[in-house]
């Protein structure tokens, strides 16, 4: 019997397992991080489990469930920022305090890229995963390491109450997204970008009335309103630089319309697009950037449009946004 075979066992005699949630669409790009995940956790005394989840909505009940099993020492997400959606969704209805690690390995690792993590180095993911863990194996009384806070983000419309902890986004990004979601013919990495191209030329700002702390504001005609938890969107866009996802408060960005006539909206953001990867854009005239800790969105007029948040479909407007501080416990 091997040193990781005789770990499982003392694992599983404590009762200590860690609950692997993996999309199964990615399941082939996964497997070697997989492979390594599960081996260390077996080493460390931890009994990996999987379960494969690709439907947020439809497999949040039963991994509610799963997070209630007893003896759950943590529950990793094994994908992208939808996965990781998901498993953050399940544990705010279950409202058990589970850590959750992150193993990077989808086509948006946006929330593991705020954390430090890269899906290029999936050994040094693993190594901090394991190493967040006590290790079972040495001792039965080793508590439990705090791991890190960070805030949640809360979603209440007429859908009913969802959660997020990267961007939620109403307008020209939720469009993109939609359109993003269907480029399976294009490479991973750049179906955002090729997105945006597609959707700018045919998109119609709309009028939004936003309060932010119960501060109305007038109703005014945006490309692009955005409450970030996080800093980052469509793999690697730093579209709100200053985020900070420990502080108890959205960064809450808009884009005005840029010009009054299409093409010319469309040079503008064209000029002004290459600039949000480093961040840079938060000097150009239309965009601003505001703090608050709720934040009500709805349409002035017109019919209703689908806002997202970490990437995934979440509720049409109107829709309210607070700020869930230090709700989960990360490890890292």
């Amino acid at each position: 019997m091997n040193q990781a075979d005789t770990a499982e066992q003392r694992g599983s005699a404590l009762g200590e397992h860690v609950l692997l949630v993996v999309n199964p669409r990615g399941r082939a790009r996964a497997r070697g991080a997989l492979d390594a995940a599960r081996l260390a956790l077996r080493r460390a005394g931890y009994r990996p489990e999987l379960m494969f989840a690709s439907r947020v909505r439809a497999a949040t009940g039963a991994l509610t469930a799963r997070l209630n099993e007893p003896g759950l020492a943590a529950v990793v997400a094994v994908g992208g920022d939808g996965t990781v959606h998901h498993v953050v969704n399940a544990l705010m209805v279950s409202g058990r305090d589970v850590p959750l690690g992150l193993l990077p390995v989808g086509t948006g690792n946006d929330f593991a890229r705020v954390m430090g993590l890269s899906a290029a180095r999936p050994a040094e993911a693993v190594a901090r995963l394991v190493g967040a863990l006590p290790d079972v194996c040495s001792t039965k009384t080793m508590p439990r390491r705090p791991g890190r806070r960070v805030d949640v983000g809360r979603v209440d419309s007429a859908a009913g109450p969802s959660y997020f902890v990267g961007v939620f986004s109403a307008g020209f990004d939720a469009v993109v997204n939609r359109r993003a979601d269907r480029l399976r013919w294009v490479p991973a990495g750049q179906r955002y970008n090729v997105a945006v191209l597609v959707e700018l030329v045919r998109f119609v700002p709309r009028r939004y009335r936003m309060t932010l702390d119960g501060r109305p504001s007038r109703p005014r005609r945006y490309l692009l309103a955005a409450c970030a938890n996080g800093q980052y969107i469509g793999s690697g866009m730093r579209i709100a630089p200053q985020a900070d996802v420990a502080d108890g408060r959205f960064d809450v960005l808009t884009v005005d319309q840029l010009a009054a006539h299409r093409w010319g909206m469309v040079a503008r953001f064209l000029t002004v697009f290459p600039r949000v990867f480093a961040g840079t854009h938060l000097t150009v005239p239309g965009v601003r950037i505001q703090r608050a800790r709720t934040v009500r969105l709805e349409l002035a007029s017109g019919a209703p449009i689908l806002a997202h948040a970490d990437g995934e479909p979440v509720a049409a407007l109107p829709a309210t946004v607070t700020v869930v501080p230090q709700a989960l416990r990360l490890l890292l």
